[in-house]
């Protein structure tokens, strides 16, 4: 499956898990990628990015609530956090300038994720879930 983001490079889905998607260049670098708004809200993801070294967001506190897409800089590099389809989509602004900055966030991420994902499948009696 592929996409384009909102700046019309192509991106495709390489990843896909019951909480996460994963989309990546034409070169394999990861330019997005969507949590499922299942197991967080917009605000705890907010909250969880801005404990994540080097995450700044352009507003003074991270937000509690969405209102719109949020901007935030990681590694030098403008992300933003939005609602795609029920989901919570982290993207870089320039992915033709990206890196691995959005894998390098991606990955401080994914454990606290992963554990909340489990979490909330045990409480569901849904055993191999995340």
């Amino acid at each position: 499956m592929s996409a384009g983001d909102s700046n019309g490079e192509r991106v495709v889905l390489t990843v896909k898990t019951s909480w996460l998607s994963e989309y990546r260049n034409r070169a394999g670098v990861l330019v997005m990628f969507d949590v499922s708004g299942h197991i967080t809200s917009f605000g705890l993801l907010c909250a969880m990015m801005a404990q994540v070294p080097g995450v700044e967001f352009a507003s003074t506190r991270p937000p509690a609530r969405f209102a719109g897409p949020e901007r935030l800089r990681f590694d030098n590099k403008d992300h933003e956090v939005s609602i795609a389809h029920f989901d919570y989509r982290i993207r870089v602004l320039e992915p033709a300038m990206a890196t691995g900055e959005t894998q390098e966030l991606l990955n401080q991420l994914r454990e606290p994720l992963a554990r909340r994902a489990r979490t909330i499948a045990r409480r569901a009696g849904l055993a191999g879930y995340a």
